[in-house]
């Protein structure tokens, strides 16, 4: 089962300032494996807190992650969706490369601007 994240800038001017350097940032991890598009609706929080699909379809950048430990036999390990405005994240497995790969992109964005990363249940993540 995997674990679901979203991502939030603060200063919602921020993201799409600087997409093209998240995006940059994301492809240079040494887990990265694939970036693709895909028409779909949006993951938003619901009235009670948890992740839904909104009505409204977006493009989504999906950005694929693969641990390079040994055995490491499935398509990725985490996905990170780009949306318009926030960063939904799923975690299928964190092989010891991924949580160095997600704590670098994290730490790196924390460094330009605030965010917070909440779990499906609203929580912080931690992360």
């Amino acid at each position: 089962m995997s674990a679901e994240f979203m991502l939030s800038f603060h200063d919602h001017t921020w993201y799409p300032a600087h997409r093209s350097a998240v995006e940059t940032k994301l492809a240079s991890l040494s887990t990265f494996i694939r970036r693709s598009g895909s028409l779909g609706k949006t993951v938003v929080r619901d009235a009670n807190g948890y992740f839904s699909l909104s009505n409204a379809s977006q493009m989504n950048i999906i950005y694929e992650f693969l641990g390079s430990e040994p055995g490491r036999d499935w398509e990725y390990d985490a996905r990170l969706f780009l949306q318009e405005k926030d960063i939904f994240i799923e975690i299928g497995a964190h092989p010891p490369t991924i949580e160095q790969d997600l704590m670098a992109i994290f730490s790196w964005i924390r460094q330009q601007t605030p965010i917070s990363i909440l779990d499906e249940d609203g929580a912080d993540s931690g992360w």
